[in-house]
């Protein structure tokens, strides 16, 4: 898993666009996460990753769900 801010990113997209096709790559921009991911769908593990995201976004949005189990629900995911 590899976090870079949105500047660094901005400057180096092709070097973080390859690196996504083998890892997990998160661009942080203020208090956003993006999550940067390749759209090639060469196996059944970027599934996983699809429906990952699905969940994750689910649990975004409960209005039950504190800052800091969301974050430590995307930690989980990215190990």
């Amino acid at each position: 898993m590899t976090v870079v801010s949105s500047k660094e990113f901005a400057i180096n997209q092709k070097k973080f666009y390859n690196l996504a096709l083998n890892e997990r790559v998160f661009i942080r921009r203020g208090r956003n996460m993006f999550h940067l991911t390749c759209g090639n769908i060469e196996d059944d593990d970027t599934n996983n990753d699809y429906a990952d995201l699905i969940e994750a976004k689910a649990y975004a949005d409960d209005e039950n769900t504190s800052l800091a189990d969301f974050k430590k629900y995307v930690s989980e995911l990215t190990k």
